[in-house]
């Protein structure tokens, strides 16, 4: 049995968001652990030269507790990685209807 909060499927689901992000951009995407000052920084997915990075959140179903920080928290991470990093592109790929919708209602 696994635990309420694995995010096993999650993380599986990312996968094929990543490549179709790829597909549509045109260039190779790779998920990477990337050092940037001190720390190793974990990335869904990353173009080879870094100047592309791409957060994916894959959620079906009602957005519910901690899951409606995990976009803000990426979207951080992907600002502060791209600053450090140089990048020209920074995008965060959204799987689902709920999660997508609930990205746009404003003060989400």
């Amino acid at each position: 049995m696994t635990h309420a909060s694995d995010s096993t499927e999650q993380r599986l689901a990312e996968v094929p968001i990543i490549a179709a992000v790829s597909g549509m951009l045109g260039i190779p995407l790779a998920s990477a652990r990337i050092p940037i000052d001190g720390v190793r920084v974990e990335i869904d997915g990353a173009s080879e030269d870094r100047s592309v990075l791409v957060e994916a959140y894959a959620h079906i179903g009602t957005v519910k507790g901690a899951q409606r920080h995990k976009v803000a928290n990426d979207a951080f991470k992907l600002a502060w990685a791209g600053q450090k990093l140089r990048s020209q592109r920074l995008i965060i790929a959204v799987a689902g209807e709920d999660a997508a919708a609930y990205l746009k209602r404003p003060g989400a």
